[in-house]
């Protein structure tokens, strides 16, 4: 007979064979948890189990008293030669003739390879994490489109992960710093430490420093790129600072020894217009001087033809100059061009200023030109005291 399911109704294969011929710890137990036949291989489970070392078998006996259904777990055998990790299924079984409480047949496969690779496979991972996370700001991946698929927790300059995902990077690069070589977030070959330029979240230039891999498909289709960026913004404007620190000191090494190198004192201060009109890249130098009563009225000294320069822009110099409190550095716009004007003083005393000019169309005088100049004029003073 079989019942509804097509499968046979009555089974003559006995519990013993079934424990002689498994592959593995295999045993019969009666409703008091004793042990009346097992296999060679459950030895150690079985001794295990009647020194009490396995509650979780205890525990599932009982329960299968009272709910005839199967129980399986997972526990660890200790042995002399170490751990063993073992998968125990518990079935019961009933002597329908007899009436008596049911037998359970215990079957286990041992599961320690499988164990520790998968715990290798999870330190390997948090292992993969660490290192990611101590040598980056930040990992992420893209699509074929280019658009960011995964981003690391902490996001990158100024953007959370889930802000950066869906973004498309090439839409963030600063404007001029793209030079057609290429780029990381599309690379489609493996390439280390680029340098890219993209708009963190505040709008601001931000320099990453990328490496990246290409991804493809079974077919050998390129489908997007993964990689990992450090935020070198910080040491890029350092590098940039230094540099435009070392070259203002070149120029204002040239002026000085100009000035220093020349022994005809009328030829100094031309010297040293020449050489600051060169340096700064200026259309017009002057250098004005203090006249008896203390006035800044005199030009001492010019390079290009002084009548390109109105006499009111000379006025208006001199009158911003010495209504500038700390006499440093002052720049106006007066005659259709840009001054820029910086004090020379001698023993605290101002005694004269050296004048550069620009069309007014221009760039404006940036930071490091206005410390050139107030460096010229430091010098300058001395000069003019000598003479």
């Amino acid at each position: 007979m079989a019942d509804k399911q097509g499968l046979p109704g009555t089974l003559e294969v006995s519990p013993g064979t079934i424990i002689s011929s498994f592959p593995g710890p295999a045993a019969l137990l009666d409703g008091g948890g004793r042990v009346l036949a097992a296999n060679a291989e459950a030895s150690t489970l079985v001794s295990a189990f009647h020194a009490g070392r396995l509650p979780l078998i205890s525990d599932a006996l009982e329960d299968l008293a009272n709910s005839d259904r199967p129980q399986a777990e997972k526990i660890d055998l200790t042995e002399i030669g170490g751990e063993t990790a073992l998968d125990i299924t518990l079935l019961p079984l009933r002597d329908r003739a007899n009436g008596a409480e049911p037998f359970v047949l215990m079957l286990s496969r041992e599961s320690t390879l499988e164990r520790n690779f998968i715990s290798a496979l999870v330190a390997s991972r948090q292992l993969f994490k660490d290192l990611v996370g101590c040598s980056s700001d930040f990992a992420w991946e893209t699509n074929a489109d280019g658009t960011l698929a995964f981003v690391s927790n902490r996001g990158a300059i100024g953007y959370s992960a889930r802000e950066l995902y869906g973004r498309l990077p090439r839409a963030m690069v600063v404007e001029g710093t793209d030079e057609g070589g290429a780029f990381p977030f599309e690379g489609r070959a493996p390439l280390e430490n680029v340098e890219v330029w993209l708009f963190d979240a505040d709008g601001r230039p931000a320099c990453l420093m990328t490496s990246s891999v290409p991804l493809v498909d079974e077919n050998g289709t390129w489908k997007g790129a993964r990689g990992v960026c450090r935020n070198i913004t910080d040491e890029r404007e350092r590098t940039v600072a230094s540099e435009r620190a070392r070259n203002r000191e070149r120029l204002l090494s040239e002026i000085v020894d100009a000035i220093r190198t020349e022994v005809e004192p009328s030829r100094m201060l031309e010297e040293a217009a020449r050489a600051t009109c060169r340096a700064l890249l200026a259309d017009n130098c002057w250098i004005l001087r203090t006249d008896k009563s203390g006035a800044l009225s005199d030009i001492a000294q010019s390079v290009r033809p002084i009548e390109s320069v109105p006499d009111e822009t000379i006025n208006a110099t001199s009158k911003a100059l010495e209504a500038h409190e700390d006499a440093g550095v002052v720049t106006l716009e007066s005659g259709g061009i840009r001054v820029m004007v910086a004090a020379a003083q001698y023993h605290d005393a101002l005694n004269g200023a050296i004048c550069i000019s620009r069309d007014i169309s221009a760039d404006l005088w940036d930071d490091d030109e206005m410390e050139l100049l107030a460096g010229v004029g430091d010098h300058l003073g001395i000069a003019i005291a000598q003479i």
